[in-house]
C-alpha cells in the first residue's frame, strides 16, 4: 500500500515538475527569443504559413476527444445577420453555420485562407479576405455579428483586434470573442 502511494506520489511530482519545466521553457522562449525579434509580426505570419497545411491533420483528433466541437456548434449558432469571422484560419467553423448565413472570413495568412478556401459550404454565404485583424478595411458598423474563435491569443496586439472587432460590428449587435485571457478584458 504505501508502495503505491510512493509511486503515485513520485509520478504525481513528475508530472509537476515537468509541466513547470515546460512553463518555464515557454517563458524563456519569450524572453530570450520572440522578445528580441526585430519584427514580430513578420515572425509569427511566417509561422501560421508554415502550419496552415498541417493544421486541420494536428488538430482532427484533438477537436474530436474534447468538448471543443459542441462548443463551437453552440457559439456559432448564435451567429446571426452579417457575420464577421474574424482569425478565421483554416474555416473550422464553416460546418457549423447555420443554412443561409452570410459570412465574410478574414485571416493574414493567405496559406490558411487558400485552406478554407478547399472547404466547401452550399449551405450559406461565405466570402473569404485577407486581412490584418488588427487594421481592417471594413468601414464603421458593417456588421451584425463578429466572431473570433481562438484566434486572440495569436494576435500581436489582442487589445487592437478587440477594438477593431468593435468598431466594425454595429451598435447594439453582438461581438463573440472566445478563448481570450483576462487582462485583454
Amino acid at each position: 500500500m504505501i508502495g503505491r502511494f510512493v509511486g503515485a506520489s513520485v509520478a504525481l511530482f513528475g508530472i509537476a515538475a515537468y509541466g513547470s519545466y515546460k512553463i518555464n521553457e515557454a517563458k524563456q522562449y519569450k524572453e530570450l527569443y520572440f522578445d528580441t525579434l526585430p519584427d514580430k509580426r513578420q515572425y509569427l505570419l511566417q509561422q501560421h504559413q508554415n502550419a496552415a497545411y498541417v493544421y486541420d491533420q494536428t488538430f482532427d483528433s484533438y477537436e474530436q476527444t474534447s468538448k471543443i466541437t459542441s462548443y463551437r456548434k453552440t457559439i456559432v449558432g448564435l451567429c446571426s445577420g452579417k457575420i464577421l469571422e474574424t482569425g478565421v484560419g483554416t474555416s473550422r467553423n464553416l460546418k457549423y453555420y447555420p443554412q443561409g448565413s452570410d459570412v465574410t472570413a478574414v485571416d493574414w495568412s493567405s496559406n490558411v485562407l487558400e485552406v478554407a478556401l478547399l472547404k466547401s459550404a452550399s449551405n450559406i454565404n461565405i466570402s473569404y479576405r485577407l486581412e490584418d485583424v488588427e487594421n481592417m478595411s471594413f468601414k464603421d458598423n458593417t456588421f451584425d455579428t463578429v466572431l473570433d474563435t481562438f484566434g486572440l491569443e495569436y494576435y500581436l496586439n489582442p487589445e487592437k483586434a478587440i477594438s477593431e472587432m468593435k468598431r466594425v460590428c454595429k451598435p447594439g449587435r453582438q461581438d463573440i470573442i472566445t478563448h481570450i485571457w483576462q487582462k485583454h478584458l
